[in-house]
């Protein structure tokens, strides 16, 4: 997957695994500004450093095998009078054959990326790039608008700053500008209390990184971080005030982006403010996994044929959606429908038991929390580390107990409670799987009955009367196993 944007071009190769998911394994990027002049042509340098790079990606994909590649390209060339030239000659001299996204498809597909990444019906989603912001809003995943805004960090830092710093004076100007551009709230539809207000891309990235820093968040992870618009206005007002030398040398930003991330801060922060909502949540996914999920789902009808209803039939299977053997599930199911744990608790379970199969790798419960909590979730930073930490209980009871205590912040004075609660009936999974084991759990009138089918490793039934005995006293409830 090659994406071609206004400030950068990117190359992910992506392998398929054993569910269907896509999971990258080799990643390229390079900062070219083809809207560096902001005239509506791209430059002479700018497209000889591109054909360079893209040489590079050509090699690459080569070495690597790639069986398809996917090629697009967004604003910078869309917009540029001089864009058919240029794509002839990528064609001729690299060979890729770039398709340009119109900004509702760029839009579309930004959503998608994100949507099935997230589990958030209804949201004002947003993607700033270096050229352009794009705006999708959505009601119980329904797509109600989606438009394109030629808004994006590195035009809006030319256009108001130049190649200076920002000033007062600009940065009101700027506010202004985008103020104006920002469609009405009310032409997006019906903004309620459960509208989630969605940030992707770069510039998005590097605020929350900054913000997490700022605040000292103890979990250094981007999706699905959840920033108060206190927070990301504190947080604006101290990128501002400092002087893009040193941001260019702190990790949160650095050189690539210090220059168009005030632009960057100030169009995101008014975007929150324009539409009312009082936080942002951000997405590490958006346009390249959404033209990877249509490319994969829709081969037939190609970018240019895709619509709001294509996003709803991706959206209806997320990529997120937990998978576990279908005993384990039932084990599940039982624990929700008896009453016996909370809401809040059968989600940490499920998701939980959906990893499982990680505990055969478990060696040290450092190592553990940092390989589970990496990659993108639809669940709150506190629901993966409690189901995180819950697996690794089953396994290090002491040293989860000591890592707690590194996530106070995220975690509440009970949920070692609820880790103790959710622990015993994991280990009771874990061993069905490892025993080949069928286990048929049921609940009622304050009592566990456990029935095991099909013991293929022959382990001992006293084992299994045992972990059904601690899953019963966590919950305080009597037992009966049938071995």
């Amino acid at each position: 997957m090659v994406d071609l944007g206004s400030n950068s071009v990117k190359m992910v190769c992506y392998s398929a695994d054993h569910t269907g998911a896509y999971r990258p394994y080799h990643r390229e990027s390079a900062k070219i500004r083809l809207d560096e002049y902001d005239d509506g042509v791209i430059h002479q340098g700018p497209a000889d450093q591109l054909v360079d790079m893209l040489k590079h990606f050509h090699n690459i994909i080569q070495y690597e095998e790639v069986g398809r590649v996917l090629a697009v390209a967004t604003s910078a060339v869309r917009r540029a009078a001089n864009r058919g030239p240029l794509l002839a000659r990528i064609r001729d001299e690299t060979g890729f054959a770039f398709e340009v996204l119109s900004g509702d498809e760029e839009a579309l597909c930004s959503y998608a990326g994100a949507a099935t990444h997230l589990d958030i019906p209804t949201c004002i989603f947003f993607d700033i790039g270096g050229g352009s912001l794009e705006i999708v809003s959505s009601r119980n995943h329904a797509v109600t608008r989606a438009l394109s805004i030629p808004l994006g960090a590195l035009v809006a830092t030319r256009r108001f700053a130049g190649y200076s710093d920002f000033d007062g004076d600009s940065i009101r100007r700027l506010r202004a500008y985008v103020r104006e551009s920002l469609p009405p709230p009310e032409s997006l539809g019906s903004l309620g209390r459960d509208t989630v207000l969605v940030g992707v891309g770069g510039t998005v990235r590097a605020i929350a990184r900054y913000a997490q820093s700022y605040e000292s968040y103890p979990l250094r992870k981007l999706h699905n971080y959840m920033m108060a618009g206190r927070l990301l206005r504190d947080v604006t007002i101290d990128i501002l005030s400092r002087d893009r030398h040193i941001l260019a040398q702190m990790y949160e930003i650095g050189a690539g982006r210090a220059d168009i991330i005030k632009a960057g801060a100030v169009i995101v922060s008014e975007v929150m403010d324009w539409f009312g909502l009082d936080a942002m949540r951000v997405c590490s996914t958006g346009l390249r996994e959404g033209v990877l999920a249509f490319a994969g789902r829709y081969p037939e009808i190609g970018l240019h044929g895709i619509s709001a209803y294509h996003v709803r039939e991706l959206v209806r299977a997320p990529s997120w959606a937990p998978r576990m053997p279908s005993s384990e599930a039932g084990v599940v199911r039982t624990m929700s429908s008896s009453g016996l744990l909370s809401g809040e608790e059968h989600t940490i379970l499920r998701a939980a038991a959906a990893n499982l199969e990680w505990l055969r790798t478990f060696r040290d419960a450092d190592d553990f929390l940092y390989r589970m909590l990496d990659g993108t979730s639809a669940l709150s930073h506190r629901a993966q580390l409690l189901s995180t930490l819950c697996l690794a209980y089953a396994k290090k009871p002491k040293r989860t107990r000591l890592l707690m205590r590194r996530y106070g912040p995220l975690l509440r004075p009970d949920d070692l409670r609820l880790i103790r609660r959710i622990s015993p009936i994991l280990l009771l999974c874990d061993m069905a799987i490892i025993a080949g084991a069928e286990l048929h759990l049921e609940a009622g009138n304050g009592r566990l009955l456990l029935r095991v089918d099909r013991n293929e490793r022959i382990i001992p039934g006293a084992i299994f009367s045992q972990q059904c005995r601690s899953v019963g006293e966590a919950l305080g409830v009597a037992t009966e196993c049938n071995c």
